[in-house]
């Protein structure tokens, strides 16, 4: 059994834009993106609103075919595959989706929803599918009376816990979630967070989460990648990347993180120019960047600057190699 359970590599993806000017363009959402992610591992992808994370998320798990490059899971090409042999595969990964309250059929209660994998699945079917919904629910926390209710009856915290319980259903290997408390009320936050770190021990599930929230990033995964304009910029293990960041870009989000007794706020504008003033092929991050020089004209790969920590920054590759 190999230890890599999920392989990404040189993925792309691309949208056409749209409105009357963009008529014929397309924005690449994802560009050239590499990740590997070991069994029983826990991965954070973090970034801007905008900077690609829920495209590669459903790249991932097969909701997108990438434009170029190839997702693996356990070995198999899934982003080459039809759906009829992606079909069977699917009870092995699932994704919980940043809207949870949207992601519920608003006219059927939880029963009918968190047994809906079982049932596509053949995996259980009358009394035996009622129990495991039963069991689901107390595992996620909710109570047993939850079952008959529809999704508008609840509360946000306890849609986000239906959510879990759905994508659980099928006893998956792989959960790809995608801004999983983003929507909740912080007194509400901790407990899912606290939820989903027993989750995965219990069950012995591999993660790939998903979220603009450090705090979540720092409480769930061993490693994270920070993605800006489609692409990783620096990755390494979570501790690491965000206590001490390389990147200018990682910094940023840093210093946009809310503190108590303080406002988040973004730093202001640098003086490398707008985006206008840089060539297509340059680094993303460099309109934004007090490092920025010519060389950024160039996008940089990501090169290792520490065991297992790379960065994708001209400035700091010449700073680790100096």
């Amino acid at each position: 059994m190999s230890r890599v359970l999920l392989e990404a590599t040189g993925l792309t993806l691309s949208y056409a834009r749209r409105g009357i000017t963009g008529s014929g363009e397309r924005t690449l959402a994802v560009r050239g993106v590499d990740l590997s992610v070991a069994r029983g591992d826990s991965v954070g992808i973090v970034g801007e609103s905008g900077s690609g994370k829920s495209s590669l998320g459903r790249l991932l798990v097969g909701l997108e075919r990438p434009g170029t490059g190839t997702v693996r899971f356990d070995g198999i090409p899934i982003s080459r595959l039809g759906t009829p042999e992606l079909r069977p595969l699917r009870r092995r990964f699932q994704m919980v989706f940043q809207d949870a309250g949207g992601s519920l059929d608003p006219l059927l209660p939880v029963e009918t929803i968190v047994a809906e994998p079982l049932l596509a699945h053949g995996i259980a079917t009358g009394r035996e599918a009622s129990d495991r919904v039963a069991s689901l629910l107390a595992a996620v926390g909710l109570p047993g009376e939850a079952a008959r209710l529809r999704p508008g009856a609840l509360s946000g915290g306890e849609r986000q816990r239906v959510a879990l319980a759905r994508a659980l259903a099928p006893e998956p290997e792989l959960l790809v979630l995608d801004e999983p408390v983003s929507a909740l009320d912080a007194s509400i936050r901790g407990q899912v967070l606290e939820l989903l770190m027993e989750l995965r021990e219990r069950f012995g599930l591999t993660l790939v989460v998903i979220s603009h929230d450090l705090t979540t990033v720092r409480r769930l995964t061993h490693g994270v990648s920070v993605m800006h304009a489609g692409a990783f910029l620096e990755a390494g293990p979570t501790e690491a990347v965000l206590a001490d960041p390389s990147h200018p870009c990682t910094r940023t989000l840093l210093a946009a993180e809310p503190r108590l007794g303080s406002e988040a706020t973004l730093p202001p504008e640098t003086p490398s120019g707008p985006a206008a003033a840089w060539p297509p092929g340059a680094c993303s991050f460099a309109p934004r960047c007090p490092l920025a020089t010519d060389r950024c004209r160039e996008a940089p790969s990501l090169l290792e600057v520490a065991p297992g920590h790379r960065v994708a920054c001209h400035e700091v590759g010449r700073e680790a190699r100096a």
